[in-house]
């Protein structure tokens, strides 16, 4: 196989089709992206849009005065956002489209941070901090680390792995800038109790005389509640809700990796994110962090919402939790495996084999032999090992079926097998061989 790092500083020249053939013989793998069940990520959009995107490969977002189109279509998509997370008709909001959910958090926490010095009478040096779950995604941790401010873990409850609302209220001090609550953690896909932390966070204020906003990083939950359990009230309809972001390459079906971030109203967003461009044509302000981005994936969230609509998405989740459905009640039928009950959740199946939870782990190196790839790793209250099988758009029936006959197989041809090579009796070690 030829190395890049042999010819380019050679001379040699590579024709344009050993160069084509070097890169397809590297990105061949065994997994194909629709068997990949750990990923929240769409990887598959139809021949339509695929097209419009390659179309649009070479634009620039930043170039906004270039390309009018850009500030145009962002505008009508936020619009549909500020309708599905419940913006007052008395508020004024704004936001923005971001490279996914991670850069959309930066901006969000650093909001925070700046609302906080805002409030702030005198500036001491002293190092604000911020209240996030066991439970939230890494960036939060990263976000943390980056910007100098200390992140506060709130706690877990041991059997749903959702925020402890009380735990977070004795982390509150003066100088906390805001709780992060997550709508669908990675881990389990649940949602946390947002609205009684709401509600516990009106009450501490009231006794306390301390404001403390809260963020929702809603970047799976975001295009799922509205359409699936609208009752749910995680969103603008409570009142220390200033911000949330979602991710469209999740559950709004778009290729990574396109985010939003929506305030509630501009007064809840600090105008130092406001700056403006000198040296791109016509006047053009920038508040995203990061400047170049493709155009494409805002293509194709505006493109999901002509051709989807409400309905659409309604139908697309009723035909994923239909599958949920279906894969719990086949697991639960073996004497082998046990689910985690989530009553509102993510389509997300979280399952362990019963009584040897690192058999867990075992058992998914062999689906990786029939082209399955589900993840193993320890939930954050440190229990055990589980698997997690995301449903996404491309997940069928056929595709379910084919997956539980793949598990019974495994566990009917080797079950006792693998019993006597990889467990022991309880209380000794076991080493999971590989």
């Amino acid at each position: 196989m030829i190395k890049v790092n042999e010819t380019f500083f050679s001379g040699k020249k590579i024709s344009r089709r050993q160069a084509a053939n070097t890169i397809s013989s590297q990105v061949q793998e065994k997994i194909l992206p629709v068997k990949n069940l750990g990923t929240y990520s769409t990887t598959k959009m139809d021949y339509t849009i695929n097209k419009i995107i390659c179309n649009h490969l070479g634009f620039n977002a930043i170039n906004k005065n270039e390309y009018k189109f850009v500030t145009n279509i962002t505008d009508e998509c936020l619009e549909i956002f500020y309708k599905l997370f419940n913006v007052s008709k008395h508020d004024n909001p704004i936001g923005i489209s971001t490279v996914g959910s991670s850069e959309a958090v930066m901006l969000a926490g650093l909001n925070l941070k700046l609302l906080w010095l805002r409030k702030k009478k005198e500036n001491n040096n002293i190092k604000p901090n911020i209240i996030v779950s066991q439970n939230a995604h890494l960036v939060w941790k990263k976000f943390a680390s980056y910007f100098d401010i200390e992140a506060r873990i709130a706690e877990v409850n041991e059997h749903s792995i959702l925020t402890k609302p009380k735990s977070i209220l004795n982390k509150i001090d003066e100088n906390t800038i805001g709780v992060c609550c997550t709508l669908g953690n990675t881990y389990t896909g649940g949602f946390d109790p947002i609205e009684e932390i709401n509600n516990n966070l009106i009450e501490f204020y009231k006794k306390f005389g301390i404001n403390v906003y809260i963020h929702v990083d809603a970047a799976s939950g975001g295009f799922v509640t509205p359409f699936k359990f609208p009752k749910i009230k995680w969103d603008f309809r409570l009142s220390q809700v200033i911000s949330v972001n979602v991710s469209s390459h999740k559950y709004g079906y778009t290729y990574p990796a396109a985010g939003w971030l929506v305030f509630k109203d501009r007064n809840y967003f600090c105008d130092n994110f406001n700056q403006k461009v000198p040296y791109l044509s016509g006047s053009s302000n920038s508040f995203e962090m990061n400047f170049s981005k493709p155009v494409t994936n805002i293509l194709a969230q505006y493109y999901n919402f002509f051709t989807l609509g409400m309905h659409g998405y309604k139908k697309i989740l009723e035909r994923l939790y239909s599958i949920k459905d279906y894969i719990t009640k086949e697991l639960q039928g073996t004497p082998f495996v046990e689910i985690l009950e989530q009553k509102e959740a993510l389509p997300v199946i979280i399952f362990w084999v019963k009584n040897y939870p690192f058999y867990t782990e075992v058992l998914c190196q062999k689906l990786e032999q029939y082209g399955w790839s589900i993840p193993v790793y320890n939930l954050p209250n440190g229990t055990h090992d589980v698997a997690r099988i995301v449903l996404r758009r491309e997940m069928t029936f056929d595709l379910a079926k084919q997956l539980i006959k793949n598990i019974k197989e495994i566990f009917n041809r080797e079950f006792h097998y693998m019993q006597t090579i990889y467990l022991k009796p309880k209380g000794e070690k076991t080493c999971v061989q590989k």
